[in-house]
């Protein structure tokens, strides 16, 4: 019997027989040989094999590794540093307050997407509620924690993974804006786990960014215009000067895309992206003849997915270069973040993303 039918036999509670049995043992041990196989060719040694703390340790020693995650009884943070792990209890962020938060989030950004001008001023409220919760329950403890020139890495978990940690607040009179947000405190990037980071770190090494793809505004889409997608392509585009390819408007097709893609080893999309919580994998950007789910670089989330964000696209991306905005920002927010993530220092800025 095929697995997928033993899965569903289970599944909607039918006997499994002793033969059913004696099946799924040896699709299970044909699973674990090819798994060994793939093993065994050079670069995948450690394919699908767990994490070890040797592995954490090796992905903190640049920089300190921060994990969060809720729990019923209340969460916790760890900040490793090498072999050194910092416990930092969070006992108000429950796994049950946290679903209670995030679902009401997410159903505020649902209704903000069903009628704009109706509900703008309820979503708004609703990032600075939970941004100032997420500084009281996690992120202002861990911050504590941690040193003003750290470089974290953060890897939230569970549903934290869809709440903009970077954008946590707490009142500062001092500030000019009157808060102080978590990015004033410590500059940090986000990863999915430590052998991720350690992965993309390895193949960032082998070679440095020296060819720009720029794709900006493909058109026609059904999604809102982006009026400044093209002065952040021009920030872009000046770091590489020459060695830039830009596809704007109706140029953006998907196969000029494709095309101009194997020449370049930094691809920068200045358009819409998407991604649906549904499943795992369904999210990419948006294109004149529909979607496509190759993309290293998003500045115009959430354009039409029903998610404030893109989580899935950033933490899957197979590049070893990947920038992405998980929120969405007004469209004249986007000249002066991409100048700040493209500083006019001594070398191309190609890293996580501190926007």
């Amino acid at each position: 019997m095929p697995v997928h039918r033993l899965v569903a036999t289970a599944g909607t509670g039918g006997v499994v027989s002793d033969m059913d049995v004696d099946a799924i043992r040896a699709a299970r041990r044909e699973l674990d040989e090819v798994i060994e196989e793939i093993r065994h060719v050079p670069g995948y040694e450690q394919f699908l094999a767990p994490p070890t703390f040797e592995d954490v340790a090796r992905s903190a020693e640049p920089g300190p590794l921060v994990y969060l995650a809720a729990a019923e009884l209340g969460g916790l943070g760890l900040v490793v540093r090498g072999t050194d792990v910092v416990h930092v209890p969070l006992d108000e962020l429950t796994a049950e307050n946290l679903r209670t938060r995030v679902t009401g989030h997410l159903q505020t950004y649902a209704d903000y997407r069903a009628d704009r001008e109706r509900h703008r001023a309820d979503w708004y409220a609703s990032l600075d509620r939970i941004t100032a919760w997420l500084w009281t329950v996690a992120m202002g403890p861990v911050l504590e924690c941690l040193e003003p020139d750290a470089d974290a890495v953060f890897v939230p978990g569970g549903l934290l993974g869809l709440l903009p940690l970077h954008a946590a607040w707490t009142p500062d009179p001092t500030r000019p804006t009157g808060r102080r947000y978590a990015l004033d405190v410590v500059p940090f990037s986000y990863a999915p786990n430590a052998r991720s980071l350690q992965v993309a770190r390895t193949i960032a090494a082998e070679s440095p960014p020296s060819r720009l793809l720029a794709v900006v505004e493909p058109r026609p889409v059904r999604a809102s215009p982006l009026p400044a997608a093209r002065y952040e392509a021009m920030s872009v585009q000046a770091w590489f000067g020459s060695a830039a390819k830009v596809l704007p408007g109706g140029e953006a097709t998907p196969r000029a895309f494709l095309r101009e893609a194997v020449e370049a080893d930094v691809l920068h999309l200045a358009c819409h992206g998407y991604a649906d919580l549904r499943t795992r994998s369904t999210a990419g950007s948006c294109w004149p003849a529909g979607r496509s789910s190759c993309a290293t670089c998003w500045t115009a989330c959430a354009c039409t997915s029903g998610s404030p964000c893109c989580p899935p696209a950033r933490r899957h991306c197979p590049v070893r270069n990947c920038r992405t905005r998980w929120w969405r920002y007004p469209p004249d927010c986007s000249r002066p973040a991409w100048r700040e993530s493209w500083p006019p220092s001594g070398r191309c800025p190609i890293g996580p993303p501190r926007c």
